[in-house]
């Protein structure tokens, strides 16, 4: 009889000889808690002995903070082995929180295994309050925490808090609900860093090579505040995701539902356009910004657009397009000059543009 020592438990090869038939070797495994399990060698195809270390999580930004929830994620370096038990995240009004605090188990799938990275939305909360969470991860070495966030909610019931900036949402006419200001996040729903182009030939360059992209309208960062940020095609695309979980980027469907509520795309762009003229000092848009009244409650400003084949900016005030997600690089426009809202269908993804997002 052979024992061997390997780990958490002791193996014993015993060689049984008999002259009436063939040897049969077994193997004995004996387990710290006096437990023990016999197998014919035969029918095992290998032995592996391994550790099972604790896993290492990294936190993501938070996403989507509104007045009583948030979305929080962590990607997974190592899950250490053996195998994953429950995972989630804890958090609370004070630092340094654990399971000992209030905490949620997040259910996973293969696509959470594949992609190494979870989300799970934390409801329940208090608004204008300052909390710390982390996640956790338990696998059979105990329990493991990632690196602590500090996020505060919203203010009010319609907005919500995206890369630390509070935006104003409304409900539109056909029932969902939109947020009333271009979208303006600099990095990916991962924490990676969208490009930032500062001339025509950076933005050129960047859509030559399929490369996700923003700039500022007429490139000046004054405009931020008020027009949001121009992306590319293909920063919409990127499968690390641009838009917030739990919003996405309007869709074709949205456009044509909002416009048939405000009767037509004859009347409708005056109602989505926010009011008042340059001119009169009481807005942004160029005189004589036809119809424009903002009964929708989209706030349809002059952000402008930029495509990089043609490398110039319309003039300030009299422009606003957005993007629209369908099976074609399409957007809707706003003109300072008529009270209708245009599609625009484009075979070339060289514009950049403004993005509106609508809650899932």
């Amino acid at each position: 009889m052979i024992r061997i020592f390997i780990g958490l438990f002791t193996i014993i090869a015993s060689f049984q000889t008999t002259f009436s038939q063939k040897p049969t070797q077994i193997i004995s495994i004996h387990f710290k808690d006096t437990s023990v399990s016999q197998y014919q060698l035969v029918n095992i195809d290998s032995i592996v002995h391994f550790t099972i270390m604790p896993a290492i999580l990294t936190s993501l930004p938070p996403e989507g903070i509104t007045h009583q929830s948030v979305i929080l994620g962590y990607k997974l370096i190592s899950f250490g082995g053996g195998q994953k038990v429950e995972t989630g995240f804890c958090w609370s009004t004070k630092p340094n929180p654990s399971l000992s605090n209030t905490f949620l188990n997040c259910p996973t799938d293969q696509r959470f295994w594949d992609d190494s990275i979870l989300f799970c939305e934390i409801g329940g909360l208090q608004r204008n309050t300052i909390y710390y969470a982390k996640p956790w991860f338990r696998n059979e070495s105990g329990v493991s925490y990632g690196d602590e966030i500090a996020f505060k909610t919203a203010t009010s019931a319609l907005t919500v808090k995206i890369e630390g900036k509070e935006y104003n949402t409304f409900y539109s006419c056909y029932g969902s609900e939109l947020i009333k200001e271009n979208l303006s996040v600099t990095k990916f729903i991962n924490g990676d860093s969208i490009k930032q182009v500062t001339s025509f030939k950076e933005m050129k360059d960047a859509n030559d090579n399929n490369k996700p992209a923003w700039c500022f309208f007429d490139f000046d960062p004054s405009t931020e505040t008020k027009f949001g940020r121009l992306y590319n095609w293909y920063a919409l695309q990127d499968k690390r995701g641009i838009i917030p979980i739990g919003w996405r980027i309007t869709t074709q469907y949205d456009w044509v539902s909002f416009i048939g509520c405000l009767g037509g795309n004859e009347f409708a762009g005056g109602k989505m356009k926010d009011f008042g003229t340059i001119q009169d000092g009481d807005g942004l848009w160029k005189s004589p910004n036809i119809g424009a009244n903002n009964q929708s409650g989209f706030t349809g400003l002059p952000s402008g657009f930029v495509d990089s084949e043609v490398a110039s900016f319309p003039e300030r005030g009299t422009t606003g397009v957005w993007w629209v997600i369908d099976n074609e690089y399409g957007f809707y426009q706003l003109n300072n000059n008529s009270a209708e809202i245009t599609r625009i269908d484009d075979e070339r993804p060289f514009r950049y543009a403004s993005i509106r997002c609508v809650k899932n």
